[in-house]
């Protein structure tokens, strides 16, 4: 038995109470309230006490958002995050390259498709064949949404002149004059079709990388993880090394996912099988489905603003056009009916306001049709279309985002149209009645692995300090911004009901798990300007330390 005395313990329950000492049987909390209290009921029993010193304790924290699988890949390759131009990329490639020779396949994570864009050029195969032209070189965007890869990752997969695009004007092959594909990848669809074919995974750096992952999730109060699926290869991984990786008691985190990303209509149906396998080899191999499930399906409704592929109502101003929507409305609601009837939930990204008002539709149609139980979320909730703010709360839509993006950027101003809604209308959701999570989308974004820094952009609409991101700016309008309860509301018990868990994490109460944090500054006293730099002190999941300072 364990006793914590002495805290600012906010519970998060439903009249968001506040205790002094919290007392942990095995992997559950079994009594919340004062000192007092607690000392009587660990009288005559063997308990080891910690005196909290007046720290905060908070539940535990669940990155509701977030592609652990694929980060744990990523980090085994090339890194780019951070690296600007493109000599510095190149530089970094042919580093990594010599230092690891030898290998069949090289991957990588994080090219600036801002660099490019501004600089009037695309990535092309050339700018990787002077690095090496006789190993598949493949490497991500920092948005995951686009891929650059060499002409041998072209030729191994038999990608030329003549293969047809994936999803025309969606997913796509860059070209040439002549029709020849040059190597920049747009979208999933079209960047699956190289990685599946030249891909490589070395399980056992997937493993070394998910536990380095696993702990600096830990250091940072993150005791579950959604999982918002994987590409190519990695989904093997899932089959097997994912389980391994559970069962072993590595993992210090729970763990629900979806498996793939559907991306088209015609993928929905793959895309709830691989679902069901996952589902079924976890109850096959006795994994406790507390700390490892698959109760989701994963679809795209768009691209990213990055890459000026999200679904928004009035054309880009900088190319004068705008995609639609991955999904019509009518296919939105037939892929919804079909995961529905599955058992499944859904989860869907959005990023333009069309995209989200696709969602909107198809879950209207399936409250319609009797899916009332059927948990539907939207990731990322960037732009919601007019006049559908009060849907998400009518329908029990969850709006899942990224906090860390709550900022204003100079050079959106060239690229986005003013007649475009605020984004981020999160207050409003709530007002209506709505839920908003919380998640880092790690490793598109590799600072919202810190939530610390997501509570405080979620509070100010800004970036948590100046000399960041020059040109960066508070995000209008300031009615918007967030509360302090509202945001670690968003990245404990509203993530908790988008696992189906709420009943058992998400807040501190007697008879749930014993998923808690203690931070070194209490979040609520100190000026917001300075949340950022709060840090964890003691990680505890299912009654175990995971992490201290």
């Amino acid at each position: 038995m364990k006793a914590y005395k002495n805290g600012k313990i906010y519970t998060v329950n439903e009249t968001r109470d506040w205790a002094e000492a919290v007392v942990v049987d095995g992997d559950r909390i079994v009594y919340v309230g004062d000192n007092d209290g607690a000392e009587n009921f660990i009288a005559g029993k063997q308990a080891e006490v910690t005196d909290l010193g007046g720290k905060l304790m908070l539940p535990g924290l669940i990155d509701g958002h977030c592609h652990p699988v694929m980060g744990a890949f990523f980090k085994s390759g090339v890194v780019l995050n951070g690296i600007f131009t493109l000599e510095e990329m190149q530089a970094e490639i042919r580093r990594h390259i010599e230092a690891h020779p030898g290998k069949k396949y090289y991957h990588g994570k994080g090219f600036q498709e801002e660099y490019f864009i501004q600089n009037g050029i695309w990535p092309d195969k050339s700018m990787l064949d002077c690095i090496c032209d006789d190993t598949p070189v493949f490497i991500y965007g920092t948005s995951g949404h686009v891929a650059w890869c060499n002409s041998c990752a072209l030729e191994k997969a038999g990608i030329t002149a003549d293969t047809p695009d994936p999803h025309p004007g969606r997913s796509y092959f860059a070209r040439d004059d002549e029709g020849n594909p040059t190597g920049y990848l747009v979208e999933n669809m079209a960047a699956s079709m190289v990685s599946d074919r030249v891909e490589v995974i070395d399980e056992e750096e997937v493993d070394a990388s998910f536990l380095e992952l696993s702990e600096e999730y830990a250091a940072n109060g993150v005791t579950a993880l959604c999982d918002m699926g994987g590409l190519g290869r990695m989904l093997d991984y899932m089959k097997n090394g994912l389980f391994d990786f559970v069962e072993s008691g590595k993992l210090k985190q729970r763990f629900s996912g979806c498996g793939v990303m559907v991306n088209s209509i015609g993928e929905v149906d793959d895309g709830i099988a691989l679902a069901q396998e996952l589902s079924r080899r976890a109850g096959d191999r006795k994994v406790d489905p507390d700390k490892c499930r698959f109760s989701f399906v994963k679809m795209f409704q768009d691209g990213t603003l990055e890459d000026l592929t999200a679904a928004i109502s009035a054309p880009y101003l900088n190319i004068g056009t705008a995609p639609d929507p991955f999904f019509t409305n009518e296919e939105m609601i037939e892929a919804g009916k079909k995961i529905a009837e599955a058992g499944f939930d859904i989860n869907v990204h959005c990023i333009g306001d069309m995209a989200a008002h696709g969602l909107v539709v198809m879950t209207q149609a399936l409250r319609d049709a009797g899916f009332h139980d059927t948990r539907v979320t939207d990731s990322h909730s960037t732009y919601i279309y007019k006049g559908d703010v009060p849907k998400f709360g009518e329908l029990g839509i969850l709006a899942n985002t990224t906090f860390v993006w709550h900022a204003a950027f100079e050079e959106e101003k060239d690229i986005l149209p003013p007649q475009l809604p605020p984004m981020y209308e999160l207050k409003s959701v709530l007002n209506g009645g709505g839920k908003i999570g919380a998640g880092s989308d790690y490793p598109t974004d590799d600072f919202g692995l810190e939530p610390s820094k997501g509570l405080q952009m979620g509070c100010t609409r800004s970036m948590y300090r100046d000399d960041i991101y020059p040109g960066s700016y508070e995000l209008a309008p300031a009615s918007e911004k967030l509360s302090m309860d509202d945001v670690i509301t968003a990245y404990t018990i509203s993530n908790a009901y988008q696992m189906r868990m709420e009943d058992q994490i998400g807040s501190i109460e007697v008879g749930k798990y014993a998923d808690m944090i203690i931070l070194d500054q209490n979040v609520f006293e100190i000026p917001l300007e300075e949340v950022y730099k709060t840090k964890v002190c003691e990680t505890i999941m299912n009654g175990e330390t995971t992490y201290r300072k």
